[in-house]
């Protein structure tokens, strides 16, 4: 059984056409102007639909964090480690509390 899956519009219509594309209803060509792509790209998408069913059309970088926030959160933890570690060296008491 398949699991929910949460997919935009754009994505569903996709997945309709590739579906028509499988059972023969319309041609890569067809599909391929109706959603403004290549037909390599419908190729690819077709592939992905057999291979995975319908999770193949939901893109793959959905829910997947960028380079530049995952390096801002580690450079945040790196600096309240730095803190806590110096407060404790020293002594002292954390002036104000991060994060």
């Amino acid at each position: 059984m398949e699991g929910l899956l949460t997919m935009s519009q754009k994505e569903s219509d996709r997945l309709s056409l590739i579906k028509q594309l499988i059972d023969k209803k319309i041609s890569a060509r067809e599909s391929s102007e109706i959603l403004h792509l290549s037909e390599r790209q419908i190729f690819r998408l077709l592939s992905r639909v057999r291979s995975e069913g319908s999770k193949g059309i939901i893109s793959a970088v959905v829910g997947v964090p960028k380079v530049c926030m995952i390096k801002y959160l580690e450079s945040l933890h790196l600096v309240a480690n730095f803190l806590v570690t110096n407060n404790k060296a020293s002594g002292k008491s954390p002036q104000r509390s991060i994060v």
